[in-house]
């Protein structure tokens, strides 16, 4: 699994009917302020929550060492970890003191929800240019859903591709095999025929 597949699994684990879902949007002027998720409660004092995912141990650390995560923290209310297994092992060391929530990986493929994210009161009233951003940058769900289906296509294209040059080289092999034998059969059938003319030879040479 890849840091892409946890997140499109973390974004189609959010609940789709209380929640508008962006993935990897773009808020803001600044280019680096790119979280992996974010969601807006579908109401009209709507709550927005960005979510940063992390597959490794060494990547959550490095973001905490950069403080990237704190330049969402003006353009949204709440702010959330989603950890892989392996980074799931630290986050008391490293996040239980931080105003964030945090979302593990668990064993069935789903996600627990062991810390809270404090409701922060510092987000910028968004303006038209940030909302652009997001309608410009973020990928929705039903993108997601798009390109699964083309992924789908793609494979059982190439699952049929795969069956068909089998059977022409199982048919090829076999129509091989067919002209081998019957090539045998005829060489046989000639050394009979030699076999027997130089028998013959030989008795006619022994009566005269």
């Amino acid at each position: 699994m890849s840091h892409s597949d946890l997140v499109w699994r973390f974004a189609e684990y959010l609940d789709k009917a209380r929640h508008v879902i962006l993935v990897e949007p773009q808020i803001g002027p600044d280019s680096g302020a790119i979280p992996d998720v974010i969601t807006f409660t579908k109401s009209y004092n709507f709550t927005v929550s960005a979510y940063e995912v992390k597959y490794s141990l060494s990547d959550l650390k490095g973001d905490l060492g950069r403080k990237k995560w704190e330049k969402y923290l003006q353009y949204t209310d709440k702010m959330y970890f989603v950890l892989g297994k392996e980074p799931a092992k630290a986050w008391k060391e490293l996040l239980l003191n931080e105003p964030v929530g945090v979302f593990i990986e668990n064993d069935s493929g789903g996600f627990n929800q062991v810390k809270n994210a404090r409701l922060l009161k510092s987000r910028t009233p968004f303006n038209d240019r940030i909302w652009m951003s997001f309608l410009m940058h973020g990928k929705r769900m039903d993108d997601r859903s798009t390109s699964t289906r083309i992924s789908r296509l793609e494979q059982e294209k190439r699952q049929y591709l795969e069956q068909e040059v089998h059977s022409l080289r199982y048919a090829t092999n076999s129509k091989i095999r067919k002209l081998a034998g019957d090539l045998a059969q005829r060489e046989e059938r000639l050394d009979s025929i030699e076999k027997n003319a130089v028998a013959q030879v030989c008795k006619d040479m022994a009566k005269s």
